[in-house]
């Protein structure tokens, strides 16, 4: 793995719908989006750390805390309808064509995952080089949740309650309980860079990376965010 060109991608929009304005929030006396920087420049397997976002108070706070920013993203890549991977998918681009660069895979993280680490990033690294079985692999990581998933439900066509995994009998639902089940956590996503389409992280060929709760917060709203701060708080005090 020591010859593999790794480029980590850092999406920071300026627009969000649930938090305003989060990924330049203070959180523990920093940027959000710092926290994040600061686990892509620490990881041992990244060559280069770029950030890609419309917005200039982004573009310095990622500058000052040692990310490139070679470019402003295109408003069309920006709006709530654009995809992350469809920014990813111009980054590439843009790199290959203006720099002549070209990477064997990219590594996406996203700013609002302030407690995902360097050695995070790594360990999901090592996991999917010893995991994947074909070079079209890719990764992504998750958080276990709870057993009670099992009784999720939801309503039918005529209003009444069902159960989300088609149980027939309680029986059957005690053995589902048995089942574990994962959430992605947006921490961690690791695919080739080489792709001949968009990149999608999510195929046939996807691996997960187990990541605990208490580093798996993704923040999305006040209340994550608080939690968040509450948990950086314990790890720094």
């Amino acid at each position: 793995m020591g010859d593999l060109k790794i480029l980590a991608f850092i999406g920071a929009r300026e627009g969000s719908k649930g938090l305003l304005g989060k990924n330049i929030k203070e959180i523990h006396q920093r940027p959000l989006i710092a926290w994040t920087i600061e686990a892509a420049l620490k990881a041992k397997c990244i060559n280069k750390v770029i950030v890609s976002t419309d917005c200039e108070e982004i573009v310095k706070i990622a500058k000052k805390e040692g990310a490139q920013v070679p470019f402003l993203r295109p408003k069309h890549f920006a709006t709530d309808e654009a995809s992350s991977n469809q920014a990813l998918q111009h980054c590439l681009q843009w790199v290959k064509e203006n720099t002549k660069e070209e990477y064997d895979y990219v590594i996406m993280l996203q700013p609002t995952s302030p407690l995902r680490t360097a050695e995070h990033i790594e360990q999901a690294f090592q996991h999917y080089f010893k995991e994947r079985s074909s070079p079209s692999d890719t990764l992504v990581s998750v958080v276990k949740v709870p057993e009670k998933i099992a009784w999720l439900m939801q309503a039918n066509q005529q209003g009444h309650v069902e159960f989300c995994f088609q149980q027939s009998n309680l029986l059957n639902l005690q053995r589902q309980n048995n089942k574990t089940y994962y959430l992605p956590n947006g921490a961690i996503y690791i695919a080739p860079a080489k792709f001949e389409n968009e990149i999608n992280f999510y195929t046939d060929k996807t691996i997960f990376f187990e990541m605990d709760e208490k580093d798996s917060i993704d923040i999305d709203t006040l209340a994550d965010f608080i939690a968040a701060e509450t948990r950086l708080k314990q790890i720094f005090s």
